[in-house]
């Protein structure tokens, strides 16, 4: 029978509870392996995989100790958020921009809106399109596009770049896109650790704060020569920017 994936909200019901005879389940101890995006899910003697019948029910703790995501919990509404990494892009226009361009590529940084909710996953990405009638050979940190926060008290936080350095062809007329991601977030809840208190119901470090922001987006590349034989000694840099509220 097809077993079915079931995230157990911190397992209260499933240990302390009664039941009456003619509903009780009898849960044993699930020892199979369980993967989630590739990832093994960890195993805690505390909190064990059971089933029942065919459905399996797991912590949820598990799942937020991986790549997959973080666990919130809101002691007011009995409220659990599970915010994943990914983006929640769902449509490739926008109202709200700003684009910067120099003599090899023009940047925008695009958002769905400029005010958000408390909690709503942010709706922004960068696209990076060649300005060049001939094709560019970039060399670059990874990612291509960086995102950074700056908030209102003037705290900047940045993604980093990976140390090893990359090398593409980018194409008369080719474009490129960054997708806003929560891992940017993380970082900046992170760095404001001592003035978060995690045990509070709104803190869900994937997503940013109540306050005004600067959301900008900046790349940093070298480019070859006219031979293609070797790379320029300057690093050229580009960055745009929108300001946006979290209520």
């Amino acid at each position: 029978m097809k077993r079915k994936l079931v995230l157990l909200c911190l397992m209260l019901f499933m240990i302390g509870s009664t039941v009456s005879a003619t509903n009780e389940w009898t849960l044993t101890p699930f020892k199979g392996k369980l993967v989630w995006n590739g990832v093994d899910l960890p195993r805690d003697q505390d909190m064990p995989y059971l089933h029942n019948n065919g459905t399996v029910y797991i912590p949820i703790r598990s799942l937020s100790e991986t790549s997959a995501g973080i666990a919130s919990y809101d002691a007011g509404t009995k409220s659990i958020y599970f915010d994943t990494f990914g983006s929640s892009i769902s449509q490739v226009s926008s109202a709200i921009y700003k684009q910067a361009a120099n003599e090899h590529v023009t940047l925008r940084i695009n958002s769905d809106q400029d005010i958000y909710q408390s909690g709503e996953p942010l709706s922004i990405w960068a696209t990076l399109e060649s300005n060049s009638s001939s094709t560019l050979d970039l060399s670059y940190t990874l990612p291509l596009m960086k995102f950074y926060i700056e908030d209102q008290d003037g705290m900047t936080v940045t993604a980093p770049y990976a140390p090893k350095p990359q090398t593409r062809s980018f194409k008369p007329d080719e474009q490129t896109i960054q997708l806003w991601d929560g891992s940017l977030a993380y970082q900046y809840a992170r760095a404001q650790s001592e003035l978060l208190e995690e045990s509070s119901p709104l803190f869900r470090p994937l997503h940013l704060p109540p306050g005004h922001y600067i959301i900008g987006v900046e790349s940093q590349y070298m480019i070859a020569k006219n031979d293609n034989a070797n790379l320029n000694a300057d690093m050229t840099e580009i960055s745009v920017s929108i300001p946006i509220v979290i209520e």
